[in-house]
């Protein structure tokens, strides 16, 4: 039994691949925590996981497994444990932009655990970018728009949307949520339609680097992919991003996505606090990809 570990792409991130015969559970899990802390993602490819096994794995290097609120979409369960979801979307099967995970509330997962059930039969890879690298790469003044101004997500759910968003009808539990991730709420009393707003920095800092990050909830936004809301971002000062600076985060993010083609029981970790993910459209109703959001146990 063997494993061959080599660079994700170019030298960045990390790719742990098994030679057909080595179980998941028998890789070395300092390794695997040191590739992650160091290069940001890693894949684990060819160990043709089980749901079960993958459970095992995350369950075994990683703690305070959260649920997925206040998004533009809710996520399903998977089976009988409400830790493991269906990635955003998936029977819509639109592209998604690169984005961070949940960086529109205060509480949020270091870490990202995915697992490919079934993968798309065409396209539909996951896409990933280092946003340590795409902070180095914006241009002067985009840095230092940023650094000023803030960003300001707004939505709005319809009436029954945000019940299951925030997965509770009670007032009260809503009003506890929204307060702990310092979002401001309102309910339109005719409609009850709810509204929301958070304030967040583009700009973060890696949690085992201390580098400067790139890593927020723009593109998909500025992309228009808002789910069941009326949702959209603005700077601090109530403007627009500006268009130049839109085009060039999409230039970037077009000149440093990795695309993860999946094979059925593959893995990928994503360390939250540096890199951005994403995915590619596809076409076929048989995608199965199920997500873990969480925090590495120290």
């Amino acid at each position: 039994m063997s494993i061959t570990i080599t660079p994700l792409h170019d030298d960045l991130g990390t790719c742990i691949r098994s030679d057909g015969e080595t179980p998941l559970l028998a890789l070395d899990p300092t390794t695997l925590l040191d590739r992650l802390r160091t290069t940001g993602v890693v894949l684990l490819q060819n160990f043709r996981a089980s749901p079960d096994e993958f459970k095992q794995l995350s369950g075994q290097l990683s703690t305070n497994f959260m649920p997925y609120r206040g998004g533009a979409i809710p996520r399903a369960q998977v089976g009988n444990d409400s830790t493991v979801l269906a990635v955003t979307g998936s029977h819509l099967r639109y592209a998604v932009s690169l984005h961070g995970e949940m960086y529109y509330t205060k509480q949020r997962p270091s870490v990202i655990w995915f697992y490919c059930a079934v993968p798309a039969a065409e396209a539909g890879e996951t896409t990933v970018a280092d946003g340590e690298l795409f902070y180095a790469r914006l241009q002067p003044e985009t840095r230092s728009l940023f650094a000023s101004q803030d960003l300001v997500y707004w939505r709005t759910y319809p009436d029954g949307v945000w019940q299951r968003v925030y997965q509770t009808d009670d007032l009260d539990e809503l009003a506890r949520i929204c307060a702990e991730n310092e979002i401001e709420f309102e309910l339109e009393a005719a409609t009850r339609s709810l509204t929301t707003r958070s304030t967040r920095s583009a700009i973060s800092t890696s949690r085992y680097t201390q580098n400067p990050v790139f890593i927020n909830n723009i593109l998909p936004l500025l992309d228009g992919i808002v789910g069941e809301t009326t949702s959209y971002v603005r700077l601090a000062d109530g403007s627009e991003i500006p268009t130049t600076v839109a085009t060039e985060l999409r230039s970037l993010a077009e000149e440093l996505t990795i695309p993860i083609a999946w094979q059925p029981g593959d893995l990928l970790l994503i360390d939250n606090t540096r890199w951005l993910h994403g995915r590619h459209a596809y076409t076929d109703a048989k995608r199965d990809i199920h997500v873990r959001l969480g925090d590495i146990v120290a």
